[in-house]
């Protein structure tokens, strides 16, 4: 396994012996040239999008604050490549020198630094906070369902003014609903308070997933690059205590799963991850994953009937009792009978999930989407209705086939990977990793910070290969906050179309890809063949 290469402990790149003392030292001296500036430039972007002094003008983005002008671009352009720039040039120091306990303590001490810092800063790359606040102020204010009431029925609320998708119910599940009921709670009826709450609580996610990593990995010097690469990340600094995004807590999950199945407490995974899909839908897909890994540990059939049962009854308890209190049934449910219960049940399926068959209908940024908008153009919809001789199909009816095609790739993705587990043994970690990745590639709609997903599952055993195009990847997404806020609209071209979905695959996508292949084919070409001799210095880490 030579020739696989990832970050790990290696000899000083000039082959001279390095004397315990004078390299830590030098070590702490370059750590700080590259930790000091990076403290410097968030804490530029704090003052300029302080959170207070925002907060009162209503919504505001990168665009607003830049007037949507080159120079506001440019500007932001370079202090996110300095901040990339100093993250890699990070890794590539600790990968190559020796590593101490000051090391340790600048890595956890200067993330922890920014990531109170960034609290104080105004989301203005997305408007989800807000969503968040409000869907809980929704139910706690006015007793509304928000799987069934848009946020639009309620205009006169003083928050209404920041929300981001009015016309639409809830995407996400009734745990993380419940989680922003508790937090309207005790921030009442202060935005700022309420800010501040769901900003700290993604705070807390962050510097939590850093501390899983590091308990996943028994390495010391690859749990603190593993860690490092986490906690110093520009993408998951900005997306979780700057911008306040719950996807902190469905990552948590996922390592926590992760390390479940490590111990062999397959229960306690399927649980985890079941919570997680409660906050965000996606885990649901891997939980399949976690129980085929369970069963395939079983000695009988009759063992594996057992773990079935156990691990449905693990997953669909839990989502019942946190969903009923949402579920869309008529208020003399329980003088039903038993059959008119089942049937008023099925039917509120239709309206209570109703905000899963909404998001079908969004595209963005990804090679499905930009698939999608073309098949909807005028001359493709007449093709398909010669070719089917069916002239009434439309446009609506052509998304509706792309977004099925979609799906089903995914469950070809799911049935790939359920396979590897079931037959080769594919641990859990590398599973989720490769599933995530197949449904960014292949669904309808992406954000930068869906990145973060393999960002999490990555650095626990940080390969080469994958890590460099993950790295130019989330350099692409996270920059394309300046088409969306800037340059499309300063184009006068709108979000929801071809234009625009095309522009963004030709930003996001084709540099990341060229760069996996290059280090392929790098890797390739550096592993050692049955004839070469083995490599002196081994740089693969310990499993």
């Amino acid at each position: 396994m030579g020739g696989m290469r990832t970050f790990a402990q290696a000899d000083d790149p000039s082959g001279a012996p390095l004397d315990a003392a004078t390299g830590t030292s030098a070590t702490t001296r370059r750590a700080l040239a590259v930790f000091v500036p990076s403290l410097a430039l968030y804490l530029l972007l704090v003052g300029w999008f302080w959170l207070p002094s925002l907060l009162p003008r209503g919504r505001v983005t990168i665009g607003t604050m830049t007037n949507r002008q080159a120079g506001g671009a440019l500007l932001l352009l370079l202090i996110g490549g300095a901040l990339y720039a100093l993250y890699i040039a990070g890794a590539i120091l600790l990968e190559r020198r020796p590593l101490s306990r000051s090391i340790r303590l600048l890595v956890w001490g200067g993330a922890i630094l920014i990531t109170l810092l960034l609290i104080g800063a105004y989301p203005v790359t997305s408007s989800d906070i807000f969503d968040y606040i409000f869907r809980g102020r929704m139910a706690l204010r006015y007793d509304a369902n928000p799987y069934l009431v848009a946020p639009n029925r309620f205009k006169d609320d003083p928050f209404f003014r920041y929300v981001g998708w009015p016309n639409a119910p809830s995407a996400y599940g009734p745990l993380w609903e419940r989680l922003s009921v508790a937090l309207q709670l005790w921030g009442g009826d202060s935005l700022l308070r309420n800010v501040v709450l769901l900003k700290s609580l993604a705070a807390a996610t962050h510097l939590a997933i850093g501390g899983v990593i590091g308990h996943l990995i028994s390495d010391p010097h690859r749990r603190v690059m593993g860690q490092y690469l986490w906690l110093w990340c520009p993408l998951a600094l900005w997306e979780l205590p700057a911008t306040g995004h719950n996807d902190g807590l469905l990552i948590l999950s996922l390592l926590l799963a992760v390390w479940a199945t490590r111990c062999r407490r397959h229960w306690l995974a399927v649980v985890l991850v079941t919570a997680g899909a409660l906050i965000k839908y996606l885990p649901a897909l891997l939980l399949p994953l976690v129980a085929l890994d369970w069963l395939r540990r079983q000695q009988s059939w009759q063992r594996r009937l057992g773990v079935a049962v156990l691990a449905l009854g693990l997953a669909l308890l839990p989502a019942v009792a946190i969903y009923a209190p949402y579920w869309d049934v008529p208020s003399t449910f329980t003088r039903l009978s038993l059959a008119e219960q089942a049937q008023a049940l099925r039917e509120g399926s239709a309206t209570t999930l109703r905000n899963l068959a909404v998001r079908a209908h969004f595209l963005h940024a990804t090679p499905m989407a930009v698939v999608s908008y073309l098949a909807q153009t005028p001359g493709v919809v007449s093709h398909w209705q010669r070719f089917t001789a069916q002239p009434d199909l439309d446009a609506e009816a052509i998304r509706i086939i792309v977004s099925r095609l979609t799906t089903l790739l995914l469950a070809l993705g799911l049935v790939w990977q359920s396979w590897q587990v079931w037959r080769r043994g594919r641990d859990l970690r590398r599973a989720f990793l490769g599933l995530c990745l197949w449904y960014l590639l292949t669904g309808l709609w992406f954000q930068p910070w869906y990145l973060l997903w393999l960002l999490a599952l990555l650095v626990i055993r940080p390969e080469r290969h994958a890590l460099v195009p993950l790295w130019a990847w989330m350099i692409t997404a996270q920059s394309s906050y300046l088409l969306q806020f800037i340059i499309l609209p300063r184009l006068g071209i709108s979000g929801p179309s071809l234009a625009a979905q095309a522009i963004y695959l030709a930003w996001i996508y084709p540099v990341p890809l060229l760069l996996w292949r290059v280090c392929r084919r790098r890797e390739s070409a550096i592993a050692p063949t049955d004839d070469s001799p083995a490599p002196s210095v081994e740089r693969r880490m310990p499993a």
